[in-house]
């Protein structure tokens, strides 16, 4: 019996919505000239539940609506690297990635970043807008970097441990400011912050 193993579709340069949901045998979903959707604000791309994904390329994909990953086990890269806008992003209780690279993001509606239990890093380098954050339960994560913000509805940080928040740049408006339950908290810095 042959499994599906890999998903490739290397001429999409649109889609509306994309759902990869309970392959068990499936290591790799690649999309390498997907650039954007046709409708933007109700683009979806949903994967969750891969048990064997590893991989997880949009290499080109510049902007769309919201993404959701969620639940695969194994699933250890994503490549992003073009993304500039999203409208919301939530990568979630994926046990072995180590590391997300979003540093091509510059407008975010809503980030959620939740019980990824290995993850130590998340790369927002060039964010400058950003409706509301959410990072929660992150075991292994230090650090988490918004060096260019200038502007936010939201900005919570609830029961993570071992951050660093380095705001360098450009200052930040917070509606709301919320640290709650961070055992391991090394430190919290916003040298331009006036007020919230």
């Amino acid at each position: 019996t042959q499994t599906l193993t890999s998903f490739n579709i290397p001429a999409l340069n649109e889609i509306e919505d994309f759902r990869v949901n309970k392959n068990h045998t499936i290591s790799a979903i690649e999309m390498p000239n997907l650039q954007s959707a046709f409708n933007t604000v109700d683009a979806n791309i949903n994967i969750f539940n891969n048990d064997n994904l590893n991989t997880i390329s949009f290499p080109v994909l510049s902007q769309f609506g919201s993404i959701d990953i969620k639940q695969n086990r194994s699933l250890s890269t994503i490549d992003f690297s073009s993304l500039e806008n999203i409208i919301s992003f939530d990568i979630s209780a994926n046990e072995v990635l180590s590391s997300l690279d979003a540093s091509a993001v510059i407008n975010m509606g809503s980030i959620h970043i939740n019980s990824n239990l290995a993850l130590t890093s998340i790369d927002f380098s060039n964010v400058e807008t950003l409706n509301s954050i959410q990072i929660s339960d992150n075991n292994s994560l230090e650090t988490f970097t918004f060096p260019k913000i200038t502007e936010i509805g939201n900005y919570i940080v609830p029961d993570g441990s071992d951050i660093s928040i380095i705001i360098e740049e450009g200052g930040l408006a917070a509606s709301l400011l919320s640290i709650n339950n961070n055992d391991k908290l090394l430190s919290f810095e916003m040298p331009l912050l006036t007020s919230i």
